[in-house]
């Protein structure tokens, strides 16, 4: 007799398992679907990091760009500068304007420029922006020496050119300096005696007659163009004196001259000649800033010697007087910061024409003359740009300079150093000097910022 029971329970387990079944058949295809839409937002990531890449890479072409050609905005023009360009699986187009819109981007040397940079790759568009703006400070020297207004050479002065990388003038001399001029008419270039100028003049529109106007044994640049290069020069910015202590007046006379801490506040600062004999001396074996309120002052037989690896920083509010030596040994710096005039002269040694990068003259507001005079020599890079400079006599100059105006009387030479146009200047703000900028990034995705 058939037992009903178990054939119930046969009947129920079957259906437990056909449950079981359809359970296991609904959570695989679940998964699979999960694992199809995972794979799906991987790959459309993929997409999207590789397009903002391409796009990013865009901007960073151009930001490159702005910051090794100190010639951009006379060489490039508003509009774009890359269109449709492959590039990893995808296309490239950057587009660059004036933020004031004007077409040219050498209109108004301190306008920012908007950098537009657009990528399509695997089905994504994704657009970058950033603002690119100058700051001031970066490289002031790079097309060579720079005066607002033109400047004057007479008697037997000159102005040329070396490279210190690849040893001392005159092994190295170049006749290809540069001496760009924002001045206009009678301030453009003027030349007279035998005075010389090799290389390149650029001179204002309204200055290529006076350029030429020289006297008949002078050489005038070989080159020379009325493509202005006026710029709006930035203003130097002293250092940070906070918290420095008052130290009353400094004065030495003896040939060995204990540095001074750093941080300090001096009345005046003064290295006078010893009265034994030798040399009043100082070693800076330490990296220190000073502070003088009053004047600045080296006697003849003085020096301030600074060691390798260490910078000194003499913030000067009031005149400035160099009779004496200041060596850098090494990678040594000498920084000063003047407030009032500067007068180097006598037979005064600033540096070793080698390294002129690593000595800066910067001169604030108040600085309206630089003398440079007798037999001195001065390796540095000045950078004053309310002040007339004037040499005399035997003065050189090795480096280069910024500054309103350029006076050279007798045999006085300005030999502009090739590899101070790479030396960055950040203690500038305003102004449309090239080099430091700042950036402001923005990242769009079909209109949305990211």
């Amino acid at each position: 007799m058939p037992n009903h029971l178990d054939t119930r329970r046969r009947g129920i387990a079957m259906l437990l398992v056909m449950v079981a079944l359809v359970v296991g058949m609904i959570l695989t295809a679940g998964f699979m679907a999960t694992q199809s839409t995972a794979n799906g937002i991987t790959r459309n990531q993929k997409s999207i990091g590789q397009t903002r890449m391409i796009a990013e890479c865009g901007v960073d072409s151009c930001v490159w760009l702005i910051k090794n050609n100190s010639a951009w905005r006379r060489t490039m023009n508003p509009g774009n500068w890359i269109s449709n360009m492959p590039i990893n699986g995808g296309t490239l187009t950057v587009n660059v304007t004036d933020a004031a819109g004007n077409s040219s981007f050498a209109t108004d040397n301190t306008q920012a420029a908007i950098i537009q940079s657009t990528a399509a790759c695997n089905g994504q568009t994704i657009t970058v922006q950033a603002v690119i703006a100058p700051s001031g400070g970066g490289t002031p020297w790079a097309n060579g020496m720079y005066l607002n207004a033109g400047p004057s050479l007479q008697d037997s002065a000159t102005i040329d050119g070396y490279n210190s990388t690849l040893g001392l003038y005159p092994l190295t001399r170049l006749l290809t300096s540069i001496v760009g001029t924002g001045g206009t008419g009678a301030n453009g270039m003027v030349l007279s005696g035998t005075a010389s100028v090799y290389g390149t003049l650029i001179a204002a529109p309204g200055n290529l007659l006076n350029a030429l106007l020289g006297g008949l044994l002078t050489t005038s640049p070989s080159t020379i163009t009325t493509a202005p290069e006026t710029r709006t020069l930035g203003t130097v910015v002293p250092p940070n004196i906070a918290g420095f202590t008052a130290a009353g007046a400094f004065s030495k006379n003896t040939t060995t001259v204990l540095q001074p801490a750093g941080g300090q506040t001096f009345d005046s600062f003064a290295l006078v000649k010893p009265t034994s004999g030798g040399t009043t001396k100082m070693t800076a074996n330490s990296s220190a800033v000073y502070l003088v309120k009053g004047n600045f002052s080296m006697d003849v037989q003085t020096a301030i010697a600074v060691s390798t690896g260490k910078s000194v920083t003499f913030y000067v509010q009031g005149n400035t007087d160099i009779q004496g030596t200041v060596t850098l040994n090494g990678t040594g710096q000498f920084t000063l910061y003047t407030a009032g005039s500067v007068n180097i002269h006598n037979a005064a040694l600033i540096n070793s024409q080698s390294t002129s990068g690593q000595a800066l003259i910067l001169g604030l507001p108040g600085t309206t003359s630089v003398l440079i005079s007798g037999t001195s020599s001065v390796a540095a890079g000045i950078y004053a740009p309310k002040a007339v400079i004037g040499m005399s006599g035997s003065a050189v100059l090795y480096g280069s300079a910024v500054g309103q105006s350029v006076t050279m009387q007798n045999t006085s030479a300005i030999h502009l150093d090739d590899a101070i146009k790479s030396r960055v200047l950040h203690q500038i703000t305003g102004g449309s000097t090239m080099g430091d900028y700042t950036v402001t990034w923005t990242r769009f995705n079909g209109g949305v910022t990211h």
